[in-house]
């Protein structure tokens, strides 16, 4: 893996620490409360540097037609967004990082 997402990978594992319960029987997310971080174990139950496939926002400059335009695109799976639902993937395509829709993994 690159060094450049080392960042990515730290941040990933850490989060998805914060949803195994302590000695109390409590997680981090719970004793956090609820607020502006954006957290669920369903969505953060991908693996790190997994090969995905990401459906791109309607409002992503790589869309020019928003009905019917091919939004997926596959890449390498780098987290989850801390402040909204939305995926960060390497694309494989445009050589960048990006945040996506929706994640589904390819097997």
């Amino acid at each position: 893996m690159p060094r450049r997402f080392w960042p990515d990978a730290l941040l990933h594992w850490c989060r998805t620490y914060a949803h195994w319960p302590d000695a109390s029987g409590h997680t981090a997310w719970e004793k956090l409360g609820v607020g502006s971080l954006c957290h669920d174990l369903e969505r953060e139950r991908h693996v790190f540097g997994s090969y995905v496939t990401g459906h791109l926002l309607r409002e992503h400059p790589h869309v020019a037609d928003t009905t019917h335009d091919d939004r997926a695109e596959e890449g390498v799976f780098l987290g989850n967004d801390l402040t909204t639902p939305t995926f960060g993937l390497w694309s494989f395509k445009h050589k960048n990082y990006g945040l996506y829709l929706h994640i589904h993994t390819v097997r």
